[in-house]
C-alpha cells in the first residue's frame, strides 16, 4: 500500500493543527466555580413546615403512608396555591364560574338563522 505525498502532507498537517488545538485547550486553567452564596439564618428563624418537608423527603416512600408527612405536603400545597376558608364548601360544578349543566338559550340572531331558514 503506497500513500500518495500530497495525502500523507496533507494527514500531518491535520494531525498537527489537532495537536495543537488540544494543547492550546489544555494550556487554559478551568474557570473557578463561582462561590455559592451564604445562606444566613437567624437562630429560630427555622420554618418548621420547611424541616418536616425534609424529614418526609429523606424517608423516602415511606413518606407516602405516614400521616404527618401528608398532612406536611397538604400544608405546603395550600401555602404555595393560597389559603382556602375551612369555613367555605368547594364549589361544586354549578358554583363554578363559568361552568354549567343548565343549557343556554340563543336567539336566532346569535345563531346565525336568516328570516328565510325560520
Amino acid at each position: 500500500m503506497r500513500i500518495r505525498p500530497p495525502a500523507r502532507i496533507a494527514a500531518f498537517a491535520c494531525l498537527g493543527i489537532a495537536l495543537g488545538m488540544a494543547a492550546l485547550a489544555l494550556r487554559d486553567a478551568p474557570p473557578e466555580p463561582a462561590p455559592r452564596p451564604a445562606r444566613i439564618h437567624a437562630e429560630g428563624s427555622v420554618d418548621p413546615l420547611r424541616a418536616r418537608l425534609l424529614a418526609c423527603r429523606q424517608a423516602g416512600q415511606a413518606a407516602a403512608s405516614d400521616p404527618e408527612c401528608l398532612r406536611a405536603w397538604d400544608e405546603n400545597r395550600h401555602r404555595f396555591l393560597g389559603h382556602r376558608d375551612p369555613e367555605l364548601p368547594e364549589p361544586g360544578i354549578d358554583q363554578q364560574p363559568g361552568k354549567s349543566t343548565e343549557p343556554v338559550p340563543i336567539s336566532p340572531e346569535e345563531s346565525g338563522a336568516t328570516s328565510q331558514e325560520q
